[in-house]
């Protein structure tokens, strides 16, 4: 297990989480402020098609705004210290933010009857990770499902399933700790992901495997 103290200093190691962040979340922000720029600069047109154009920029300025706030609560869950390590945390909390996240994009989520309604933080901070790290490999839409396993429901298994993704052997190897690399703005989430896993002395594993032209992701951790 490398420890990443010795990969990266810690301050740098925030700089880079705090650039990718704003990137993120830049879009659907910028998206906002250009929405309600454009209905200042029209708020007298009250012909037929300017009207119909400012119906779209609502539209536009009401679905980006859920964007942003989805993102903003993912990113705390992930990157954030919300509660303590073993206190018990409500998953209803997760689906919610994670329907909005996706909403009107090309990935679907579900989340399996096997799923409980409280894990310890340190578990769902493990999980909000998973799936956006699986995310960033479903570029071109795809399913996600999560379901838990074990005595104790202490695995957590998040899929993924579509016929196009984007290569994840590099993803691979930093959560699987068999990278060179160093992090940067690109792969910081990545690295972020498995130090959650490395200080719960969680175990992780990653598969992939190719069925009638689509290709099956699975991302597994054991606490």
């Amino acid at each position: 297990m490398t420890d990443l103290k010795n990969v990266i200093e810690p301050k740098r190691f925030g700089e880079l989480l705090l650039t990718r962040f704003t990137h993120d979340i830049a879009g659907p922000i910028s998206a906002v402020s250009n929405g309600i720029d454009f209905l200042m600069e029209n708020k007298d047109a009250d012909d037929p098609a300017s009207i119909d154009i400012k119906n779209q920029a609502v539209d536009i300025i009401e679905d980006s705004a859920k964007q942003s706030l989805a993102r903003l609560q993912a990113y705390r869950m992930a990157y954030g210290v919300v509660y303590k390590a073993d206190a018990i945390t409500h998953i209803p909390e997760v689906t919610d933010i994670f329907k909005k996240y996706f909403y009107k994009s090309l990935i679907e989520i579900r989340w399996n009857s096997s799923v409980p309604k409280e894990i310890p933080a340190n578990q769902r901070q493990a999980l909000v990770c998973l799936i956006l790290v699986l995310s960033k490999i479903l570029v071109y839409g795809g399913k996600i499902s999560v379901s838990f396993a074990g005595e104790n429901k202490n695995e957590i298994i998040v899929r993924g399933v579509h016929e196009r993704i984007k290569d994840p052997s590099i993803i691979r190897s930093i959560l699987e700790d068999n990278t060179q690399l160093q992090p940067d703005v690109e792969n910081v989430i990545h690295f972020y992901t498995r130090s959650v896993c490395d200080f719960s002395n969680a175990k992780f594993t990653f598969s992939l495997e190719e069925k009638e032209s689509e290709k099956h992701l699975e991302l597994k951790v054991v606490f």
